[in-house]
């Protein structure tokens, strides 16, 4: 997956996690998602699993397959937190950006652009995504019914 497809899909499971547990329906299953954003089993399996040890989602597995909560209330996952969880993901104390040469005018843009997405999502929170489509999940199909 590119870069930008990554932060994406990580965004959008995010969403569609926090909007279930907001409005009391059932949390998605592994099957509904992958199901729901078409894509392969694959792509949604890796994301999920950073955003599962990034801290974010809690994965719960019972008779009825493998489901998804927030860990922490939506109020208090800063959107640039789940970015930057992706935009880490696969670096290790073995292999990280830490151990590249440094070139100065690389890391001042680097530097720049992590400022950037910090000063323009500021403490935007999944809470506040949410709210802010509150209504639309975007398409409705397959979405878990809200508990009964």
């Amino acid at each position: 997956l590119s870069n930008r497809l990554r932060e994406r899909l990580a965004l959008q499971i995010m969403y569609l996690v926090g909007y279930n547990h907001t409005h009391d329906r059932e949390p998605w299953r592994l099957d509904q998602l992958i199901g729901y954003l078409d894509l392969p089993d694959e792509p949604v399996n890796r994301m999920l699993s950073v955003l599962v040890s990034a801290g974010l989602l809690m994965e719960i597995n019972d008779d009825a397959g493998t489901t998804y909560l927030p860990i922490h209330d939506i109020d208090t996952v800063r959107l640039v937190d789940v970015l930057a969880a992706v935009r880490n993901a696969g670096e290790s104390r073995y292999l990280s950006v830490d151990q590249l040469t440094s070139v100065r005018a690389v890391d001042e843009l680097m530097s720049e652009t992590r400022d950037a997405i910090e000063s323009r999502l500021g403490e935007r929170t999944l809470k506040d995504l949410i709210l802010s489509g509150d209504g639309e999940p975007g398409s409705t199909r397959a979405l878990p019914a809200a508990r009964g």
